[in-house]
């Protein structure tokens, strides 16, 4: 059997759903606006189930939104537009001459009259129309298309509601989510969270359909990650947006990124974020101080990965020259520019030199020498229109890309 969900404004029923909810317009409410009560229906006691708000609480939320009057607006002279150049019919009631005031007074007479189809249009009620100067045949296409217009993939169903609640706006009016029906048809539980569940859903649709934010140290990481992912997967680039260190001037190190993850989790920003770290000692003692906070599942905290050619590199210190594993105290963005980058006129890899201790970790930090000049040999190299895998060695690079890539897999 058929169980309906209905939003009414005062007591008259706007629009109903079979089995379900409207979710973007039941999101609007809190769980704060649920009302659990008992009431007698036929001799029989049974549970209503509705969320109830002011009509001018639900308008001002709208508003925030962008589902403003003013909007509402413009978006019905669009349609307006739109539908009478596709629909012949429409010209029948000269659609395309009803302005926004006819509109609202056409919905406040179907709404203060209890009208819901043609044959609750009695002779006192088009008496009643007749005074208004409302043609019948703009009443009838209202009724025809109430349920329509609110369902409608031409325009978002908050923009009709928000025209009908700038009519009802007193300190007496609400705007009332009946879910007792589907509730007590075995649907869904009592203890269903209906405006929770559809923010977490229109929370989820938002997050799939806009970029992941990645975030990294410095400028040059995002700079070249950014470029690499356009030469190497110029098809996936559209799915990533990469922090503008230049436009916001942001100061960029380790501890500046563990900043900006704490501001994005206080925040409560929503997008997918990837943060990542230089496989460095500076980036995984910063990375300490992210622990004992809680992360959200829409951010992931990474370093660079392991490199192969890092288990065995050169390095200049206080003890000489010496070749060891620098994964985890060295790899900078710089190690994963590939060989063509990493060696000098010589032919042998740029060493790395260790610049500072950190006793709390009981490692070295280490920098590579001329690092400003393998920044400049890179940007030189991926100018050239034609480079690619097999002209390039992009290995270490394609590493934290799909790394990337499969962050939230």
């Amino acid at each position: 059997m058929d169980a309906y969900s209905r939003l009414y404004i005062n007591d008259y029923q706007l629009l109903k759903d079979k089995n379900d909810v409207q979710g973007v317009l039941v999101s609007i409410f809190s769980e704060n606006d649920k009302t659990i009560d008992e009431k007698e229906v036929n001799g029989n006691k049974t549970k209503q189930i509705r969320y109830i708000l002011n009509t001018k609480k639900y308008s001002d939320k709208l508003d925030i939104m962008g589902f403003t009057l003013q909007n509402a607006e413009a978006e019905f002279y669009k349609i307006r537009k739109e539908c009478t150049s596709l629909n012949k019919d429409l010209e029948k009631i000269e659609f395309n001459d009803i302005d926004f005031g006819d509109l609202k007074q056409v919905i406040k007479f179907i709404i203060d009259n209890k009208i819901y189809n043609e044959n609750d249009l009695n002779k006192g009620k088009m008496t009643a129309l007749n005074e208004y100067k409302l043609s019948e045949e703009m009443i009838l296409f209202i009724l025809k298309n109430k349920e329509f217009s609110c369902h409608s993939n031409l325009i978002d169903s908050r923009f009709i509601l928000r025209i009908i609640l700038s009519i009802y706006d007193k300190e007496d009016d609400y705007i009332i989510y009946d879910v007792s029906e589907i509730v007590e048809s075995g649907g869904f539980e009592e203890g269903y969270e209906f405006s929770k569940k559809a923010k977490e859903f229109a929370k989820l649709e938002y997050i799939i359909n806009e970029k992941i934010i990645v975030l990294t140290e410095g400028m040059s990481d995002a700079c070249i990650l950014e470029k690499s992912l356009n030469i190497l997967y110029p098809h996936l680039s559209e799915y990533y947006s990469f922090l503008d260190f230049k436009a916001t001037r942001l100061r960029g190190s380790a501890d500046a990124l563990v900043s900006t993850i704490k501001a994005f989790i206080s925040s409560g920003i929503a997008n997918r974020t990837i943060a990542i770290f230089d496989n460095d000692t500076a980036g995984q003692e910063a990375m300490k101080l992210l622990s004992g906070i809680e992360i959200p599942n829409n951010i992931k905290v990474f370093k660079y990965p392991d490199l192969e050619i890092a288990k065995k590199y050169p390095t200049k210190g206080p003890t000489g020259d010496v070749v060891m594993d620098i994964n985890g105290m060295a790899c900078s963005i710089e190690l994963y520019l590939g060989k063509d980058i990493l060696c000098g006129e010589d032919g042998n890899l740029i060493p790395i030199q260790w610049i500072g201790y950190f006793e709390s970790a009981g490692k070295y930090q280490g920098r590579i020498l001329d690092k400003a000049n393998c920044l400049k040999k890179f940007f030189e190299k991926i100018t050239d229109k034609n480079i690619s895998r097999e002209n390039f060695d992009f290995s270490g690079i394609d590493a934290i890309l799909n790394m990337i890539f499969r962050a939230f897999n």
